[in-house]
């Protein structure tokens, strides 16, 4: 798995993919990629059903996605679709890493609450008209069809 190019590059295409559909891709994100035979020190109680992992610093705009085994025994499968939604998931985490900074917080201030809402709005919206077209000569509302 750690040497595996093609592996690789899906993973690192798919997180990028996510980075850039939710307006987070000046973000740094780096892979780092778990072999089945290491243990995972940072969350010693996960399973090999986590497939994959996050750590997010807002304050330096980083963050390094940590691939587990499950993606790699996904990507044998030819589980495409299952290794983009976990990727996907992964790199979302970056968009909410503002509101469950600010419930960790012991204080917090009003208007600490509303940025991190409108910047998570505004994130829905820009995600949800990514696959939403209006055609003017028709008048009809049409979605894009996802690639698979």
């Amino acid at each position: 798995m750690l040497t595996h190019i093609p592996f690789k590059k899906c993973c690192n295409d798919l997180v990028f993919e996510a980075a850039r559909k939710m307006g987070v891709s000046h973000w740094k994100i780096g892979l780092t990629y778990v072999n089945q035979d290491k243990k995972d020190t940072e969350h010693e109680s996960y399973d090999d059903f986590v497939a994959a992992s996050i750590c997010v610093d807002r304050r330096y705009t980083t963050a390094t996605v940590k691939v587990r085994p499950p993606v790699w025994r996904m990507w044998l499968k030819k589980d495409f679709a299952g290794m983009k939604t976990t990727l996907f998931h992964e790199t979302a985490h970056i968009c909410t890493q503002h509101m469950i900074d600010l419930i960790d917080l012991p204080y917090k201030t009003e208007d600490e609450i509303k940025d991190a809402w409108e910047s998570l709005t505004e994130l829905i919206s820009r995600i949800a008209q990514q696959d939403f077209c209006y055609n003017v000569e028709d008048k009809k509302i049409a979605f894009n069809k996802l690639k698979k």
